[in-house]
C-alpha cells in the first residue's frame, strides 16, 4: 500500500470520527440548529389557541387563593356596587358569571381597578378569565349557591372570546314563589329573581331635582297561566335604578304585560310583603328574554280564551 493510499485511509478515518462525534453530541444535547424542536400539538385543541395555554377550570372547582388556570365564562349582568351607609359611595362593579356547567358565581372589580376593566365589560359576552383571586363569598344578599367569589386584580387577564368549546347558556334566573319570598323576607340571606304579570305601574317624580324618585310595579308573581288567581305584590324601585327603569318605560309604546326582575330584596313592612329592588336589579319585559317571552305567550293565550 502506497503513501497516497495511507493518506486517504487516514483522511477517511478522521472524517468518519468527526461525523460520529458530532452525531453523539446532537443526540445528547439537542442543539437547535441540528435537531428542530418538536411541537406537542393536540388536534382536539387546535381550533382555539387560547385553550392550548393552560388547563381550564369550572366555577365549582375554584378554591380560595390566586387562580392560575383559565375560567371560561359568560358575563350575564353587571352593576355598580355602592355603599348606602356612605352616601352611595362607589365601591366598584359586581358581576354575575355563568359557566358551561350552569354554575353561577359573583365577580367583583374594586373601584381602583375600574379604569382597567370597565371598558371590557359587555353583558352576554363570553370571556377567558385568569390570574384572579378567589375568596370566601358573603353569606348575606347571595345571588348564587357557590361558597367562593372572584376578585379581579392587577394580574387578571380578561379576554373576550367569540366562541367556546362547550355551550354556555345565555341566561339564568333563580325565580322564587310568593311563599319562598315570604320565608326570605327580612333575612338578608338571598336576593332572588321574580317573574310575573304586570298589573299596574306608578311613578313618583321629584319636581325639585327633576328626577324619578320611585317606581312601583304591581306584579302577580305566581308563575301560572291563570293570572287573575295570583296574588299581587309591589316591586319598589328607588333613585338611580328608578330613573333608568322610568326611561325604559317611557320609550315603550305600550305598558309591558310581563316582567322579570333580578336581585330583589323581600321585606315585610306593616305586615305586608314588599319587593325592593337593589342597585343590581335588572328588568326584562315581554319578549326581551326567553323566560319572559314564554310567560308572555301564555298570557296572550289566556286572553284569547275570552
Amino acid at each position: 500500500m502506497g503513501f497516497d493510499d495511507w493518506a486517504w485511509l487516514i483522511y477517511a478515518w478522521g472524517l468518519f470520527t468527526f461525523v460520529g462525534f458530532t452525531l453523539i453530541l446532537a443526540h445528547c444535547n439537542h442543539p437547535p440548529f441540528l435537531l428542530p424542536r418538536r411541537r406537542n400539538v393536540n388536534p382536539k385543541l387546535s381550533s382555539s389557541s387560547s385553550y392550548q395555554k393552560t388547563e381550564t377550570q369550572t366555577h365549582t372547582g375554584l378554591r380560595p387563593g390566586r387562580c392560575a388556570r383559565i375560567v371560561v365564562t359568560r358575563l350575564l349582568r353587571f352593576w355598580e356596587a355602592r355603599n348606602a351607609k356612605k352616601g352611595g359611595e362607589l365601591m366598584g362593579v359586581d358581576m354575575l358569571l355563568l359557566d358551561d356547567q350552569s354554575s353561577l358565581i359573583q365577580a367583583s372589580v374594586p373601584v381602583h381597578r375600574l379604569n382597567t376593566f370597565r371598558e371590557l365589560l359587555r353583558e352576554g359576552a363570553m370571556y377567558e378569565l385568569s390570574g384572579f383571586d378567589v375568596s370566601r363569598s358573603n353569606n348575606h344578599f347571595k345571588l348564587f349557591d357557590s361558597v367562593v367569589a372572584i376578585w379581579l386584580n392587577e394580574f387578571t387577564k380578561m379576554v373576550e372570546v367569540p366562541a367556546v368549546a362547550n355551550h354556555i347558556p345565555t341566561e339564568m334566573f333563580r325565580f322564587r314563589s310568593v311563599e319562598q319570598l315570604m320565608s326570605l323576607a327580612n333575612t338578608n340571606v338571598e336576593l332572588p329573581d321574580i317573574i310575573g304579570e304586570v298589573s299596574d305601574i306608578r311613578t313618583t317624580y321629584n319636581d325639585h331635582t327633576q328626577t324619578t324618585q320611585r317606581v312601583m310595579v304591581n306584579i302577580r308573581v305566581d308563575n301560572k297561566p291563570f293570572f287573575s288567581l295570583a296574588a299581587t305584590q309591589c316591586v319598589s324601585v328607588f333613585y338611580s335604578v328608578a330613573e333608568l327603569l322610568h326611561k325604559r318605560l317611557e320609550h315603550g309604546v305600550v305598558q309591558p304585560k310581563v316582567m322579570v326582575a333580578t336581585n330583589i330584596n323581600p321585606k315585610f313592612v306593616g305586615g305586608r310583603l314588599y319587593l325592593n329592588a337593589t342597585s343590581g336589579a335588572h328588568f326584562y319585559f315581554d319578549n326581551e328574554v326567553a323566560e319572559s317571552q314564554r310567560l308572555f305567550e301564555e298570557y296572550l293565550s289566556y286572553l284569547s280564551l275570552f
